[in-house]
């Protein structure tokens, strides 16, 4: 799942899980039910085949502020840049 996941993240897309027709998931090649991957959400939840499940990653961290100053040596002009970047 690495791939899957580090696709998602870069491309910051979230992706829906739905059970085949039987409503299973097919997770590491064996067939999983809904109430076999959730514990107790909420204690009187009934989870049912027709159950989705959504594989979403975490947005990008704000972005960073990269600071550049030039000075030059006969008059000692200074000049500054602030730039974001992602």
């Amino acid at each position: 799942m690495g791939t899957l996941w580090t696709y998602l993240y870069n491309s910051q897309q979230k992706v829906e899980l739905l059970p085949d027709k039987d409503g299973y998931y097919l997770i590491n090649g064996n067939k999983v039910r809904a109430d076999e991957l959730v514990v107790a959400p909420f204690k009187n939840t009934i989870l049912k085949e027709s159950t989705r499940f959504y594989l979403v990653p975490p947005n990008f961290p704000e972005p960073h502020t990269l600071e550049i100053c030039q000075k030059k040596l006969n008059n000692y002009e200074i000049s500054k840049t602030t730039i974001k970047y992602y």
